[in-house]
């Protein structure tokens, strides 16, 4: 019968009840062993050694890896924000030279282009910023245990993250075709 739950403290009161529903009232000392390697399988005293050597190293790599991921995520939406951030503005002062200057018919079309340009640059920071902070609440989540809500919230963190990238390209595309 498979187990209900993974574990072996789980594993061992599923096969109890199995035997209690069978009518049976005890276990014999070859099946107790059979149970036994199921649970722990034996190791030699130098595989042991081994594995207990490898463990924490396998756990550090792990750490290390969760580590320069989360800080690659966090380093590529504060540069998300930063590129759009830096376009919109350029494209803000690009504006504001023309105000300044007199401008010949038919201008006020481009200007508005290179506006929703700069709204489009200002929309990639909104979301690259509300994908930082949905990593946020990705890890408050996962150290709360709510792993299933944490991957949402990274899902969505990845989603704002592209979001982003995405409404920079779209950005430069509407910016260069205003001016050109």
């Amino acid at each position: 019968m498979p187990p209900t739950k993974t574990g072996p403290q789980t594993l061992l009161h599923d096969v109890v009840d199995e035997l209690r529903r069978q009518g049976g009232t005890g276990v014999s000392l070859d099946h107790l062993e059979q149970i036994a390697n199921t649970l722990a399988p034996k190791l030699s005293a130098q595989e042991f050694e081994k594995q207990k050597a490898l463990l924490p190293l396998q756990h550090n790599r792990q750490m290390e890896q969760f580590k320069a991921v989360t800080e690659a995520g966090q380093t590529a939406l504060k540069t998300a924000i930063a590129v759009n951030g830096g376009a919109a503005a350029a494209l803000l002062a690009f504006l504001g030279s023309l105000a300044a200057k007199q401008l010949p018919a038919g201008t006020v079309s481009s200007t508005g282009k290179v506006a929703l340009a700069m709204l489009v640059f200002v929309g990639g920071v909104l979301f690259a910023s509300l994908a930082l902070g949905a990593r946020y609440f990705t890890q408050l989540t996962d150290a709360w245990g709510r792993t299933k809500l944490a991957a949402r919230f990274n899902n969505t963190s990845a989603l704002l993250g592209l979001a982003s990238l995405l409404a920079f390209s779209v950005g430069g595309l509407l910016a260069f075709l205003a001016l050109r």
